[in-house]
């Protein structure tokens, strides 16, 4: 059974680590931009753990696009 207090991340929610190679930069630069948001990557904080939709994802990345 899981526990009740940690979430478990779902198809469209990752940790850390998954969500950096899923936007293909380094789970350092997630963690550091919780501290300091420059990226300004929305994440959803459950607790300590730190998840990130993948629906943010996509629309942060679309919102990098660039187009020469």
């Amino acid at each position: 059974m899981s526990d009740p207090i940690t979430p478990s991340p779902s198809p469209r929610r990752m940790r850390r680590k998954a969500a950096a190679e899923y936007i293909g930069i380094a789970a350092s630069t997630l963690a550091a931009d919780v501290c300091r948001p420059r990226l300004k990557i929305p994440y959803v904080k459950c607790g300590r753990v730190i998840l990130y939709e993948v629906a943010d994802l996509d629309s942060w990345l679309a919102s990098h696009r660039v187009e020469v």
